[in-house]
């Protein structure tokens, strides 16, 4: 309800406008009722995708910290993470779906590394063989970290591993954490430049 200040001004609300007072002017603003959200199949089905990656994201806050280096200012690893997976989660029937092996867990120009991976059943391990470039050039340093992210889809976590850097290759085994099974773990490498300023694209890895 509104009232008159007996100065040709008003307070409050009168009819579909809201007038108010700041810094000893006064205003009037239409007043905007609550916007509901559409019911329609389609914003539904946005939402829940949205959802579905935006969640993903946030549970992989711990090893994207490294992997986005040129993404813009105001926009967190996480945000960037979801804007470029946006497209791997699909609906049907009301039911997300995530397409794994098409995550991008970096974006970037370095090329992208030479790893090899064996699954250790006895150990629950996996085990990485990094193949040393023939040639190296800009883009491709020796230096380059190899870098590796495990993701368990069951448990929605995530391990981040360096496996070496690009011109010494060699050998690293990973110890599984003891919950994950096999089948639910995802793996992904790219590399990382020795500064951290550039990054390769996202390999994924099938475990065999």
């Amino acid at each position: 309800m509104g009232k008159s200040l007996y100065n040709k001004q008003f307070r409050g609300l009168i009819g579909d406008k809201v007038y108010f007072k700041r810094a000893d002017e006064y205003f009037a603003r239409i007043r905007v009722d609550e916007v509901k959200a559409s019911q329609s199949d389609e914003a539904v089905e946005r939402r829940l995708q949205f959802g579905t990656i935006g969640k993903l994201g946030k549970a992989m806050k711990y090893v994207t910290t490294s992997s986005f280096p040129n993404r813009p200012k105001r926009e967190t690893a996480t945000n960037t993470f979801v804007r470029l997976n946006y497209g791997c989660c699909t609906v049907s029937d009301g039911t997300a779906t995530i397409d794994y092996p098409s995550l991008k867990f970096s974006d970037g120009q370095l090329r992208r590394p030479t790893v090899s991976m064996t699954y250790l059943e006895e150990e629950h391990s996996l085990s990485f063989t990094v193949t040393p470039p023939t040639k190296v050039y800009a883009g491709c340093w020796a230096t380059d970290r190899v870098c590796a992210v495990l993701l368990d889809e069951e448990y929605n976590q995530a391990m981040f591993e360096e496996l070496g850097t690009r011109g010494d290759g060699g050998m690293v085994t990973v110890a599984l954490d003891e919950q994950w099974a096999k089948e639910n773990v995802h793996v992904y490498v790219f590399c990382v430049t020795e500064d951290g300023k550039d990054v390769s694209p996202t390999t994924y890895m099938p475990i065999e």
